[in-house]
């Protein structure tokens, strides 16, 4: 299991829609990593991230799809978790 805290960009469809500071930890299962935990921003507005996927690129430029599941108003955390397909869908 590992662990990542700092700087990450939010892309939607390709485009940029904010730069967040992630507090994530992930799991290799099937040859790929899981990520979930929470992100955050002074003008993000988790909300409207609930229930839609999103790229998260980390500072090192790993990029890894997660799902909003639980978000306030801005400057609340979001909350995301791993959007990955089931091995062999």
């Amino acid at each position: 299991m590992g662990m990542y805290k700092g700087e990450a960009t939010l892309l939607q469809h390709g485009e940029e829609v904010a730069r967040v500071h992630a507090s994530l930890r992930s799991r290799r299962e099937h040859g790929r990593d899981h990520w979930w935990g929470q992100v955050q921003a002074d003008d993000l507005e988790g909300a409207a991230f609930v229930s839609q996927e999103f790229t998260l690129r980390l500072a090192d430029g790993t990029e890894g799809v997660v799902v909003g599941v639980d978000g306030g108003g801005p400057g609340a955390p979001l909350h995301v978790m791993a959007a990955e397909p089931p091995p062999g869908s």
